[in-house]
């Protein structure tokens, strides 16, 4: 989703259109992540937000066990596919400091590592933007080893 943002941003900028700020980028991403959860846990409700308001404390509290495995998946690196490979992209930000770092590694259906790569980011003002200049980071290393 957010390579798919930085394109929405790259096209108002060359249609003559004032770039949307990283905010609003922020907000955008998260009110769509949250409707993909609603979508994936609550598959009956309306996405639009319009649902009952009643509250089934069961329910609740198998979603969040849900939420918790699903976060616990997640944090396991995952091979690919046999013949494919994974690239994994992090952005980390210092308030304190002002700046901000990216990395990407890439590894094949083994594990192995093919590739490795960091930058700092000096002048990074949200951690919204060095996740973005990471996963900048990880297309312009993919297309070169591709």
């Amino acid at each position: 989703m957010t390579p798919w943002r930085i394109w929405h941003v790259r096209n108002e900028i060359i249609h003559d259109k004032p770039a949307p700020s990283v905010e609003i980028s922020r907000r955008f991403l998260c009110s769509y992540v949250d409707s993909l959860m609603t979508i994936k846990y609550h598959p009956q409700a309306d996405v639009k937000g319009k649902q009952p308001a009643i509250v089934d404390y069961q329910e609740i509290k198998r979603t969040r066990r849900r939420q918790r495995q699903d976060l616990k998946k997640a944090c396991i690196w995952q091979k690919p596919d046999a013949g494919l490979l994974k690239l994994n992209v992090d952005g980390s930000y210092s308030a304190q400091a002002g700046d901000g770092g990216a990395g990407v590694l890439l590894r094949d259906d083994a594990g192995a590592v093919l590739l490795s790569a960091c930058r700092y980011i000096p002048g990074c003002a949200l951690p919204l933007e060095a996740e973005l200049v990471a996963c900048k980071e990880s297309h312009y290393h993919a297309a070169r080893r591709s």
